[in-house]
């Protein structure tokens, strides 16, 4: 089962001894800055975590499976996560 915002809020303020609202306030200024970051179209590297790399995605023709169609799908930017060595081998 995927946890929820609010889970990750409860463990920090549970793990730091801080309350909830504070640890909630962590979590969003946390995810606004990275939200930040990539929308202005750079990458966020964060040691033990994740690289979070904008890269650039080509136009390319695609055939519609429903009509048989081809059709050109616009170049566009997408957000390429790769998680940390340490998370991989730890799930291993």
């Amino acid at each position: 089962m995927a946890n929820k915002k609010t889970e990750l809020v409860e463990m920090i303020a549970a793990k730091c001894g801080i309350t909830k609202k504070l640890a909630k306030n962590y979590v969003d200024g946390v995810i606004t800055g990275i939200k930040e970051i990539i929308l202005s179209g750079e990458s966020l590297h964060i040691s033990g975590f994740a690289n979070f790399d904008v890269i650039d995605i080509p136009e390319r023709k695609k055939v519609n499976g429903f009509t048989g169609k081809e059709m050109v799908v616009p170049a566009h930017k997408a957000v390429k996560v790769k998680i940390s060595k340490d998370i991989k081998d730890a799930l291993k």
